[in-house]
């Protein structure tokens, strides 16, 4: 398999997971509404909520990430025209 291509299918699989991750996230978000009565519990879900905040910002810049080098993989580079002074 081409390099190219390998790392396009790298690229591709990194995306689902990271999908799958803020998929997991989310719901996990909704879930914490439901947690038993704690003394506490506004504390622990606000937390909570903040980590998840900051989960999904992060994965939101991996997929930047990840979207850009996956264009630069597949772009044609353009030649560039070099001119030299003697």
């Amino acid at each position: 398999m081409e390099l190219k291509e390998l790392m396009k299918l790298s690229i591709e699989r990194l995306l689902r997971d990271v999908d799958r991750i803020s998929s997991v996230i989310h719901r996990a978000e909704h879930e914490i509404d439901g947690v038993c009565s704690a003394p506490n519990r506004e504390v622990i879900v606000a937390s909570m909520k903040e980590e998840l905040g900051e989960a999904h910002a992060r994965l939101d810049g991996i997929r930047e990430f990840v979207l850009s080098c996956r264009k630069r993989a597949t772009e044609i580079p353009e030649e560039e025209d070099i001119d030299l002074w003697l």
